[in-house]
């Protein structure tokens, strides 16, 4: 899976927290704990913690990005997320522009005349679909 991702240029979550601050980066991992917590002004927020085999990295979404990325991060288990890199102290975490399930094709094929679609899971697990 890592070759995959580096082949499109989606860099590890511990690759991310060293970049400087600004950086648009793209990153791939698990979306662990996605919460929505209220705010005293009634304004919605959006945040949760990716996580790959190197590091995890906390993110946020504001403005557009929370309409545009909210079904995603509450829905799909694995993601690929593009955002700049925000750094406080030592610390570094990512304000998420864009986010994607994350899926790997596998293989077509056909069966008594009807296409059947595999899917392979980050996890490894294929899934076929009729």
């Amino acid at each position: 899976l890592r070759e995959w991702l580096a082949e499109r240029k989606i860099i590890t979550c511990n690759e991310a927290m060293r970049c400087e601050h600004g950086a648009r980066v793209t990153i791939a991992g698990l979306n662990r704990c996605p919460h929505r917590p209220p705010s005293k002004s009634g304004g919605r927020h959006l945040f949760t913690t990716f996580e790959d085999e190197t590091a995890y990295i906390q993110a946020a979404f504001y403005g557009k990005a929370i309409e545009d990325c909210m079904s995603t991060i509450l829905l799909s288990p694995v993601v690929i997320a593009r955002g700049r890199i925000k750094r406080v102290g030592d610390g570094a975490s990512i304000e998420v522009e864009r986010v994607k399930p994350l899926t790997m094709v596998g293989s077509a094929s056909q069966s008594r005349g009807k296409r059947k679609d595999t899917h392979t899971s980050p996890a490894g697990v294929t899934h076929t679909s009729a």
